[in-house]
């Protein structure tokens, strides 16, 4: 039960995480602010909650909370944040265990049923969003509602709404994408190999019988004889699970390959080549069994010749662009993951180091606090610009810093303290040059907003930055990926930063346009190489 959601009848905790699970006996006395009181007297107390089972186990919930520490008779320094570790004790009789277990999200029957309920197509959700408010309007809730003079339109707001023109997409200075914009499946790609190029492969089998992936490896093997690439397929090996790193230490010493492919059945596996490649920087491509095994032949081709576009992709060719014509630009892209039991968090970068946003240098990182949090992301800025000063031999002059998982109730943390951050560090690093431009964007996905066109979804590069964007903010929403079960969900992009870029004759500093901005992010969404068409949002 580790890591499940519970939801609550407690009014202020309506929804968090099982970090723990004890027994206690609610008459057990705790000490709060210098006074002994039991549970039971507590929740009655403060929540009305009479508890009607004495021993019983308890939710343990660990959680953080950003707290301002007040710096007194200190002039010009100002307040500076810290994380402080709570700890929730509530009984079990008042939790409800909600949300899915990591067997239940893989069982690939189990989502199928649960998405034709729940991925609702367009001119159903405004159905259902329609009685809803009209229930709501005339049901038990109605004297509440009435008696605060409220009444909920079961009707949309209707909202202009702008769309961008299609993005034109080349592989090896072809066009690809002239059949659909967003969409380039039926497209040839032609990677822009130099002649002459040699390419050593090596495939290794964890837990199979090798003979099971003939078909499959023939199948590459015809794809890759399309591309016109001298290239090698040394051996094929099969090994047991705890001998994977071996195996892949041999072909890095012994054989010496470029890339390795490794057939696996199951995620743990997965994690220990892609441990080995984060180590010694073997490049690696894994196959599921269930995919190489496909008996439907047009199925298996379809995977191998995607499996080749991954492998050519990892090892620098681009498998398609877009014609970008910009001043020297690195796009930053920022995550941090925490963990369930709030005791550890792994902060990621990514820095663009070509010209057309299809190769990045990346970094991961574990701070144990915001200091070490800001001397590693130092530490990140400072080898991605020696990385772009050595390959072009020039600094970038703007920064397009795309940041994940702030929600709403962060954001001023994040403008006040992340952002003057990141902007001491590249002034350290521009010591006595002209400072870059910088543009801190905050990307949300999980937003509840939802856009509908005629009754249909948004066409992919569908804008909205107005009525319903937040007034003290500078924000838009994005639709670039077109959605065709369900209805789509934009993404919501709000720019905290954006110091504008020097001028080569005067002083003044030129912010991007709203319509820059929104074009490049929408470009950005065409350069997933797992995915022949646009994504949901510039990073994955």
């Amino acid at each position: 039960l580790l890591g499940r959601d519970v939801l609550t009848q407690i009014q202020i905790i309506k929804h968090t995480e099982i970090s723990d699970i004890k027994e206690i006996d609610v008459t057990e006395e705790i000490d709060l602010n210098g006074t002994k009181i039991s549970y039971m007297d507590y929740f009655k107390q403060r929540y009305n909650i009479t508890l009607t089972n004495g021993k019983q186990p308890f939710v343990i919930s660990k959680m953080r909370r950003v707290m301002i520490n007040v710096k007194e008779n200190l002039e010009n320094q100002p307040d500076t944040p810290r994380e402080a570790d709570l700890s929730l004790s509530i009984p079990g009789e008042l939790c409800f265990l909600c949300g899915f277990s990591d067997s239940e999200r893989s069982n690939v029957n189990l989502q199928k049923s649960l998405g034709s309920v729940l991925k609702r197509e367009p001119r159903d959700r405004l159905r259902d969003i329609s009685d809803f408010c009209s229930w709501t309007n005339d049901g038990r809730a109605a004297p509440f509602i009435h008696q605060w003079g409220l009444m909920l339109d079961n009707q949309p707001v209707t909202i202009i709404g702008r769309e961008l023109k299609g993005i034109d997409v080349f592989s090896n200075k072809k066009p690809i994408n002239g059949r659909q914009m967003d969409d380039w499946k039926f497209g040839e790609i032609k990677f822009d190999i130099p002649v002459g190029a040699q390419h050593r492969f090596a495939v290794l089998v964890v837990e199979r019988n090798p003979a099971q992936f003939t078909q499959f490896i023939d199948d590459m093997k015809r794809e890759i004889g399309r591309l016109r690439v001298t290239y090698t397929i040394d051996t094929v090996q099969s090994c047991k699970s705890n001998e994977i790193e071996d195996y892949l230490s041999d072909f890095v010493r012994i054989q010496k390959v470029h890339m390795a492919v490794v057939f696996i059945g199951d995620d743990k596996n997965y994690a220990r080549v892609k441990n080995f490649t984060i180590t010694t920087g073997l490049l690696t491509q894994c196959v599921t069994v269930r995919n190489a095994t496909n008996r439907d032949d047009r199925r298996r081709k379809v995977v191998a010749d995607k499996t080749v576009m991954q492998i050519f992709a990892k090892l620098g060719y681009d498998p398609w662009s877009i014609e970008l014509k910009m001043v020297p630009t690195m796009v930053v892209g920022m995550d941090t993951f925490h963990s369930k039991t709030g005791r550890r968090s792994i902060q990621a970068a990514v820095f663009s180091i070509s010209s057309r946003f299809s190769q990045y240098l990346s970094f991961v990182n574990s701070p144990k606090g915001r200091n070490e949090y800001h001397e590693n992301l130092s530490q990140n800025f400072k080898a991605a610009i020696k990385t772009f000063r050595d390959k072009f031999n020039t600094l970038p002059q703007r920064f397009v810093i795309y940041r994940d998982g702030v929600g709403d109730s962060q954001l001023y943390f994040t403008k006040k303290y992340e952002t003057d951050a990141v902007m001491r560090i590249v002034e350290s690093i521009y010591e006595n040059r002209m400072l870059p431009q910088i543009v801190y964007v905050i990307v949300k996905k999980r937003i509840a907003v939802k856009f509908f066109k005629d009754g249909n979804n948004p066409n992919p590069g569908t804008i909205v930055d107005e009525k319903i964007v937040k007034p003290n903010f500078y924000e838009f929403y994005l639709v670039s990926q077109r959605t065709t079960k369900g209805t789509s969900t934009p993404t919501n992009y709000n720019v905290l930063m954006d110091t504008g870029l020097p001028n080569q004759t005067t002083v003044v500093r030129v912010p991007m346009t709203p319509g820059q901005l929104q074009h490049f992010t929408y470009v950005l969404t065409h350069l997933y190489f797992n995915w022949m068409g646009t994504i949901t949002r510039e990073f994955r």
